[in-house]
């Protein structure tokens, strides 16, 4: 067995700013290291401010590095937020070798040959994620290296974002001393990691519910089919809370957490506790009861609006039903309330990789899965691809010198740089 690589995802979230590190032997990967901080300077998935969000990478990257103990040098990169689209796409390629056996330039040309679509100019691609590939009349093939033919097609998804979005991204990156590997879409791993394989193959709406955003991703026949994302999540129930009580939004998201109940019918009203209010020197008295009618109705609404978004789509009839995710989610009876309003076949899913059943790490650990499962990475064996020293590696170096994905990233990234 080859020497172990670290991958490290990290996903810019609108709450938290989470970095995880995996351990990958070829075979498997596991959990090693986390790191976790308050999401400054990100709003609704996209970097408003470059300064702040660096900073939050920094500590979060720190914070990692010492748990695996161990410098990291870059990660795969989540994009996500309102801007993010979806649409399907199809290259075509002859395959280059006088022998006609199909090698991974030629499966590298067929997927750069269906990134030729028109987009309008502020709009960027970054990702295309084959579903299926065809060789000759052969359809169906899922991997096509070292078969032989003559043609390669293959369809696929492809994923772009705003220009401006991914312009910030990079900048915050740079700040923050961080290479980004990939950008990738995280529902995209999330899917892999989260979902069983006839849930997707049957269909399946993977909804994950953030602070600021809500991510809907639609499964069937083992292809993501839609993406689309909400322009609402778990921080309108704060505001509420914050609102409606007086008090600071830490504290609002402090009783959201330890004593919210998504319904009344959840809640106690003998479980009192107290509340500090702005301003006021007296703290408020309040049960459980009375912030649990706060929390419903907005969670009711928030969940009406996901229903309404799936009927509208032809999407709420999908025979696996609905697998939901996001920190949102855990709020106490969550699962009851969405079985009665969205789909009565509703289930929550957990990133078990953590060892912690924590549904809001769903996106960063979806990104390692993508990593290690489709091999966007592409390393020489024993590459620590996380790992940062005074000198890279011999080995690296040649993987950009012979064109590799790194150096590939590198080239593409300085469009935007």
């Amino acid at each position: 067995m080859g020497e172990p690589q670290y991958l490290a995802a990290l996903d810019l979230g609108s709450y938290k700013i989470r970095l995880v590190v995996a351990e990958w032997t070829g075979g498997a990967y596991h959990v090693v290291g986390v790191g976790s901080a308050p999401s400054q300077g990100v709003k609704k998935g996209a970097v408003v401010d470059i300064e702040a969000a660096g900073a939050q990478i920094r500590t979060v990257v720190e914070q990692a590095e010492r748990m695996i103990d161990r410098p990291i040098h870059g990660a795969f990169v989540g994009v996500g937020g309102e801007s993010v689209a979806l649409m399907e796409t199809k290259g075509v390629v002859a395959v280059g070798h006088d022998d006609r056996e199909i090698r991974q330039d030629d499966v590298d040309r067929v997927i750069e040959a269906a990134k030729i679509v028109n987009l309008p100019p502020d709009r960027v691609i970054i990702d295309v994620v084959p579903s299926a590939f065809a060789v000759d009349s052969l359809s169906g093939v899922r991997d096509p290296r070292g078969m032989l033919g003559m043609r390669l097609e293959m369809t696929g998804s492809l994923v772009s974002a705003s220009r401006t979005a991914i312009h910030n991204v990079l900048r915050t990156l740079e700040r923050a001393d961080v290479e980004p590997y990939a950008l990738v879409l995280p529902a995209y791993g999330a899917g892999w990691a989260l979902l069983e394989g006839d849930e997707r193959a049957a269909g399946t709406v993977a909804i994950d519910m953030g602070a600021q955003t809500t991510t809907v991703a639609v499964w069937q026949e083992d292809v993501l089919r839609d993406l689309f994302v909400l322009p609402f999540g778990g921080a309108y129930v704060t505001h509420d809370i914050a609102h409606g009580l007086g008090t600071s939004l830490e504290v609002a998201e402090e009783l959201k957490l330890k004593h919210g109940t998504s319904t009344v019918g959840d809640a106690a009203e003998s479980v009192v506790f107290k509340v500090p209010q702005v301003g006021r020197g007296t703290p408020l008295a309040l049960s459980q009861v009375e912030l649990a009618e706060i929390i419903e109705p907005r969670l009711v609404e928030m969940l009406t609006l996901i229903r309404d978004a799936l009927a509208d789509r032809g999407q709420l009839g999908l025979p696996a039903g609905i697998a939901w995710s996001g920190g949102t989610s855990a709020i106490p009876g969550f699962l009851p309330l969405a079985r009665s309003i969205v789909h009565e076949q509703s289930r929550l899913v957990y990133p078990d990789q953590l060892g912690v059943r924590d549904p809001s790490f769903a996106a960063a650990v979806g990104m390692i899965e993508y990593a290690v499962r489709f091999n966007a990475f592409r390393l020489p064996d024993g590459v620590k691809t996380a790992a940062r020293g005074s000198k890279r590696s011999a080995a690296m170096r040649r993987e950009d010198a012979d064109g590799g994905l790194l150096a590939k990233v590198k080239n593409w990234l300085s469009e935007f740089i």
